[in-house]
C-alpha cells in the first residue's frame, strides 16, 4: 500500500494502525479497515490499468471493465488468502469476503474509477498525468469508502482489522486481518 499511497496511507497508519495507541474503536478500526480494501482495490487498479492501457491501448469501457474486475479479486484474495491460512474452509471464506468487503470495494471502486476518467482521460503510463489522477482517484475512494467501513463494523457485518496491541500476543489467535462477515 505505501507504494501507491504515500502521505495518505502514512497518515491512516499514524491515527490508527500503531502498537502505541492507548486505545481502539470504530473509528480506528473503519480506517485499518478501508487501509485493507484500498491495497486490494490499488493493486487490481494498477495491474488493470497497465493491462489495459499499457500494453493494449484499450477503449475506456475495456479499462473501467477490467480494472473493476481485477480490483474485486484482489480484494477478495487479500481477504480469503489469510483466512484459509486460519483454516477456515474456502466456501467459509469466500462467504465472508463477499459479505464484508463487496460494499466497501463498490464503493471504492466507483468514486475512484470516476474521478480518474473525469481526471486523467485517456492519459498513458508515459505520461506523469496518468499516474497523478492514480493516486487522486484512489485517495478519493479511500475517502468514500470509510464510511461504508464503519458501518459495516457498526452493523457486525464486519469485524474490521484486529487491534494493532494484539499482535505481538502469540497465544492471541485472532485472524490475521479480522475480516470477515457474521452470519
Amino acid at each position: 500500500m505505501e507504494l501507491y499511497s504515500g502521505p495518505i496511507g502514512l497518515t491512516i497508519y499514524w491515527f490508527s494502525g500503531r502498537k502505541e495507541i492507548s486505545d481502539d474503536g470504530d473509528y480506528r478500526r473503519a480506517f485499518r479497515s478501508v487501509a485493507h480494501c484500498y491495497s486490494g482495490c490499488g493493486l487490481g487498479e494498477l495491474t488493470g490499468l497497465l493491462i489495459t492501457v499499457g500494453i493494449f491501448g484499450a477503449s475506456q469501457w475495456v479499462v473501467v471493465l477490467v480494472t473493476f474486475m481485477l480490483a474485486y479479486a484482489a480484494g477478495y484474495a487479500l481477504t480469503v488468502g489469510p483466512l484459509l491460512q486460519d483454516g477456515v474452509g474456502l466456501k467459509s471464506a469466500l462467504k465472508d469476503a463477499v459479505f464484508s468487503e463487496t460494499p466497501s470495494i463498490f464503493v471504492m471502486e466507483v468514486v475512484g474509477i470516476t474521478v480518474d476518467l473525469l481526471v486523467a482521460g485517456n492519459a498513458g503510463p508515459h505520461q506523469p498525468l496518468f499516474w497523478s489522477s492514480l493516486v487522486l482517484s484512489l485517495g478519493c475512494g479511500l475517502v468514500a469508502a470509510w464510511p461504508v467501513n464503519l458501518w459495516l463494523i457498526r452493523h457486525g457485518i464486519k469485524e474490521g482489522m484486529m487491534d494493532p496491541r494484539m499482535t505481538d500476543h502469540g497465544d492471541h489467535h485472532e485472524h490475521h486481518h479480522g475480516e470477515h462477515a457474521h452470519g
